[in-house]
């Protein structure tokens, strides 16, 4: 009988260990004077075996309590338990579990106690402990675990990106703010950043929004927007559908030769419409030959040539004009008509062209003259 009564007495001692959330003055308060004007619930019937938590909040704050038991490495329980800021719901025990060791934390919890004055805020973590079986607690113990406020302000409470004095998991998980990503911040956070896109700005991530994506050859897959610019579509916004004509064909563009021999990069009705002719799909300026004009050219010798009025000039040739071909035009007997010719020291003579170009000067064109002529020196 002594065997039994001195283990009954084992299984009923009680622990006292006062647990202060972010340190505890010298001058901590006994067991007892916490747990003054408190209404602890107790056991009526402690079990042989595990550990009893009684979890009383002293810390004028409404608070979250997370207990996980692990017993072999692993969890064997895990509960959560919401206590008041003060009366007989500031207090509450955990039922009897075997375990190797018990990590506790609190949190304060969104009230309407929680003011400026207040020494907490929306997700400040009171306490964060773990205790061990044979360090902090044995076999059949009871196990006291009081929450006290903190003096000051944590240093590194929960994260809060938008900066509404309520923690990101709080406003997560209260929908407050939406986390459509699953990344674990709000997501006006994630927009802010430029973590995630918003082009069609309606303050929703785009990687969490669909509509019809077209491509350019007209096809159209509804997709998540941000798969649509990835593979190279075009998103027409969040909600649209592939509906028939959603999506028209790109116009592929090429190269345009004008009748001055210039080119321009332009799609086969573009280029048409400015007097071009297109060169193909994919062609490129780069590479497509424009042929400059060819008109008639007569020579001094009164011979005539169809070539561009460049290459006319160059062999002291007279070009006729755009359009013209020697078939229309007639160079015997007649003297190429005199037009301005510029010098390098900006001097200027009415010479006919094969004169100029020997005399180291630049004709000015068919119908100039010097009266109506600048030349610029060099």
């Amino acid at each position: 009988m002594s065997g039994m009564g001195a283990k009954s007495g084992q299984h009923r001692a009680v622990l006292s260990i006062i647990v202060v959330a972010l340190g505890c003055s010298p001058a901590c308060q006994s067991f007892d004077d916490l747990f003054e004007g408190q209404t602890v619930p107790s056991a009526t019937d402690i079990p042989g075996f595990g550990v009893q938590l009684i979890l009383n909040n002293q810390s004028g704050l409404p608070v979250t309590i997370d207990a996980v038991f692990q017993s072999a490495g692993r969890d064997v329980r895990r509960t959560t338990r919401v206590l008041s800021a003060s009366g007989i719901e500031s207090a509450e025990a955990v039922g009897w579990t075997r375990a190797d060791s018990v990590t506790v934390t609190a949190w304060v919890i969104d009230d309407a106690l929680l003011t400026s004055s207040t020494r907490g805020r929306t997700g400040d973590i009171l306490l964060q402990r773990e205790f061990v079986r044979d360090v902090d607690f044995r076999e059949g113990d009871t196990l006291p675990v009081v929450i006290l406020a903190a003096e000051k302000p944590p240093a590194s409470p929960l994260p809060d990106c938008n900066q509404n004095d309520v923690a990101d998991v709080f406003d997560i998980a209260w929908g407050t703010s939406q986390d459509c990503n699953g990344n674990g911040l709000p997501d006006e956070c994630d927009l802010a950043s430029g973590i995630s896109r918003d082009d069609d700005a309606d303050g929703m991530p785009d990687a969490c929004q669909s509509g019809a994506c077209c491509f350019g050859d007209g096809a159209c897959v509804d997709m998540l927007l941000t798969d649509c610019r990835a593979t190279g579509g075009e998103p027409l916004g969040a909600g649209t559908a592939c509906e028939e004509g959603a999506c028209q064909p790109l116009a592929i563009t090429g190269a345009c030769c004008f009748d001055d021999g210039s080119c321009g990069k332009l799609n086969a009705d573009e280029c048409a419409s400015q007097g071009g002719a297109f060169q193909g799909e994919g062609s490129d300026c780069q590479t497509a030959v424009c042929e400059p004009p060819i008109e008639a050219c007569c020579s001094s010798e009164h011979s005539c040539a169809d070539v561009p009025a460049e290459e006319c000039l160059a062999t002291g040739g007279q070009p006729q004009g755009p359009g013209t071909s020697c078939d229309s035009v007639e160079c015997s007997g007649v003297a190429p008509p005199l037009e301005a010719c510029c010098f390098s020291d900006g001097s200027c003579s009415d010479l006919d062209p094969p004169e100029c170009l020997a005399s180291g000067g630049e004709p000015r064109g068919a119908g100039s003259n010097c009266s109506t002529t600048t030349c610029e020196p060099g």
